[in-house]
C-alpha cells in the first residue's frame, strides 16, 4: 500500500502554506465597507487581525521537503487548503454576528463552495459581513482558485496536477500566467457589466455588487427575506439570469468568443445546444403543469436550478412546490451547468457522454459484427476509459446524495424534501425547502458540510484526503 511518509506530508503543509500566504490578504477588503458604513471599529480590527493570523499560520507550516510533487500531494494540498481557509473565513460569521462554530463554519463552507444555502435567513447582516460573504461567492466561483495558482506558480510547474485536483482537467492554456490572465479577465468584465446592469436597473451600488458577486459565482444567496422581488424590477431579474448564464457557460467557450469576436462560437458548443434544449423543454412543462407561477418567474427557477440557486421567493414557498415541480429541479440540480464554469452537478457534458454512449451501444448491436465507428461528442474522441471515468464519477455522485438522503430522511425529515435539499447542496445550487436552518441537527450540518466539499472539489479528493489521513506513517517501521 502506498503510504504518505514524513517528507510527503511536509510537502503538503508547504504547499498549504503557500495558498494560505497568497490568501491572507482578501481578509482585508472588507475593512472597505466598515469604513464607508461606520461599522463598529472592532470590525476593523477583527479582519486586520485575520490577515496577519492567516500568515503566521502559514509560515508554521512552511516546511522544506525532499520529494516532488506529485497528483497525490497535489490533491490532498487543495482540500486541506479549503479546509483551512474555510476555518478562518468563519470567524466573522462567528465573533460579528454571533453564530455558533458549526454554523459559522456551515455558512463559510457554504460561501466558498458557490452553495448558497444560509443560517442567516431572515436576519439583518452587517454592511462588512454581507460583503464579506458575497466576496466568498465571488472568489469561489474563480478567485481562490486563481490565488491558489498563483502561490504555487514560483514553487510548482506542474500546474495540471492542481488543475486536476479540483475537477478541473480540460484543456486549458499552456502558461499558467496566460490561464490566469484571461479567466480573470473574462470573470471581472461580466462582474463589471453586471454591476453596471444593475445599478442602471434601479438597484443601490452596494447590493448590485452584493448580487452580481452572487449571480456570476453561481451562488445565488439573497441579502434578505425578501430577496430580489423587493425590487420590484423586471430589468434586474434578466441581468441577474444572464449573469447566471454567464457562470454556467464555460469559460473556454466565452474565450473562444473573445477570441475570435464572434457570438456564433456559443452556438457551435454541444453543450450550450444541450442546456438550451433541457431549459426549453422543462419550461414549457412547468409551465402546462405549474401554471401558478408566472413565465418570467418559472424561466428564472428552472435557470436558476441549472446554475446558481438565485430565489425569488422565501423557503417556505419553495417546500409548497408541487412533487413534479420539485422532481424537475431535482434533475436539474443534478445535472449542473458546464465543465470548466462556475456551476456544479455532474455537469452537462457528463450527461452528454452518458446519453451518446448508450445510442453507441444500441448501435454497436445494430451494426455487423466487426463495424467500427467513431464516437465523438463536442468534437472530441470519447474512448471506452472516457466513458468509463464519467459513470463511475456519476455513480460516486448518486451514492454520496442518496447516503446523505437517508441520512436526513432517518433525523425525520420528508423524503422528496430531503433529495431536494442534499441535491441541491451538493451540486452547488442553494435553494432550499427549509431544512438548513440552525436548528438542524449536529450531523446533518456535518454530513451536508460534506456534500458541499464533495459537489465543489468533485469526490475523488475528498476519498483522497480520507485516504492520506489512514495511511500517514511518519516513523520507519
Amino acid at each position: 500500500m502506498l503510504h504518505y511518509n514524513k517528507e510527503d506530508v511536509k510537502l503538503i503543509f508547504n504547499t498549504v502554506s503557500s495558498l494560505l500566504s497568497a490568501s491572507a490578504y482578501v481578509f482585508l477588503f472588507p475593512i472597505i465597507f466598515v469604513l464607508l458604513y461606520n461599522e463598529p471599529t472592532i470590525f476593523l480590527y477583527l479582519y486586520v487581525l485575520l490577515a496577519l493570523v492567516v500568515r503566521v499560520f502559514a509560515k508554521l507550516l512552511s516546511f522544506k521537503s525532499k520529494v516532488e510533487v506529485e497528483r497525490r500531494h497535489a490533491v490532498v494540498s487543495i482540500i486541506l487548503f479549503w479546509i483551512f481557509f474555510s476555518l478562518f473565513a468563519s470567524i466573522p460569521f462567528i465573533v460579528l454576528e454571533g453564530a455558533s462554530f458549526i454554523d459559522g463554519f456551515f455558512e463559510a463552507v457554504s460561501a466558498i463552495t458557490s452553495t448558497g444555502v444560509s443560517m442567516f435567513l431572515g436576519k439583518s447582516l452587517m454592511h462588512s459581513t454581507l460583503f464579506w460573504r458575497s466576496f466568498l461567492n465571488w472568489f469561489s466561483g474563480i478567485g481562490i482558485v486563481v490565488l491558489a495558482i498563483m502561490g504555487l506558480f514560483m514553487i510548482y510547474s506542474k500546474f495540471k496536477l492542481f488543475a486536476e485536483s479540483e475537477g478541473h482537467s480540460e484543456k486549458i492554456g499552456s502558461s499558467v500566467k496566460k490561464t490566469i490572465s484571461i479567466f480573470v479577465g473574462i470573470y471581472g468584465v461580466f462582474t463589471i457589466i453586471g454591476i453596471i446592469l444593475l445599478r442602471i436597473s434601479g438597484l443601490p451600488l452596494f447590493d448590485s455588487i452584493y448580487y452580481t458577486f452572487t449571480s456570476i459565482s453561481l451562488t445565488g444567496t439573497s441579502m434578505n427575506s425578501v430577496g430580489l422581488l423587493g425590487y420590484n424590477s423586471i430589468w434586474a431579474l434578466i441581468v441577474v439570469l444572464l449573469l447566471l448564464l454567464a457562470g454556467g457557460t464555460s469559460f473556454i467557450t466565452h474565450y473562444r468568443v473573445y477570441s475570435k469576436r464572434s457570438l456564433w462560437e456559443y452556438f457551435k458548443d454541444k453543450n450550450i445546444l444541450f442546456y438550451i434544449f433541457i431549459t426549453m423543454f422543462f419550461f414549457i412543462f412547468v409551465m402546462l403543469k405549474f401554471s401558478k407561477l408566472l413565465p418570467l418567474h418559472t424561466l428564472f427557477y428552472v435557470i436558476s436550478a441549472e446554475t446558481g440557486g438565485a430565489t425569488l421567493f422565501t423557503n417556505a414557498v419553495h417546500k409548497t412546490f408541487p412533487e413534479l415541480v420539485k422532481g424537475i429541479m431535482i434533475f436539474l440540480m443534478f445535472v449542473g451547468g458546464s465543465t470548466v464554469s462556475t456551476a456544479g452537478g455532474i455537469k452537462i457534458q457528463r450527461l452528454g457522454i452518458i446519453l451518446k454512449s448508450i445510442w453507441w451501444k444500441v448501435k454497436a448491436m445494430l451494426l455487423p459484427k466487426n463495424a467500427v465507428f467513431r464516437r465523438r461528442f463536442n468534437g472530441q474522441n470519447i474512448t471506452d476509459r472516457v466513458t468509463l471515468e464519467v459513470m463511475g464519477y456519476v455513480l460516486m455522485y448518486v451514492l454520496f446524495v442518496l447516503f446523505s438522503t437517508f441520512v436526513l430522511m432517518a433525523l425525520g425529515y420528508h423524503a422528496i424534501n430531503a433529495l431536494f435539499e442534499v441535491t441541491s447542496i451538493q451540486g452547488g445550487i442553494g435553494i432550499s425547502t427549509g431544512i438548513v436552518s440552525t436548528s438542524m441537527p449536529l450531523i446533518a450540518k456535518i454530513i451536508l458540510i460534506i456534500n458541499m466539499f464533495v459537489g465543489r472539489l468533485e469526490i475523488m479528493p475528498v476519498l483522497v484526503l480520507f485516504g492520506f489521513l489512514f495511511n500517514i506513517r511518519l516513523r520507519k517501521h
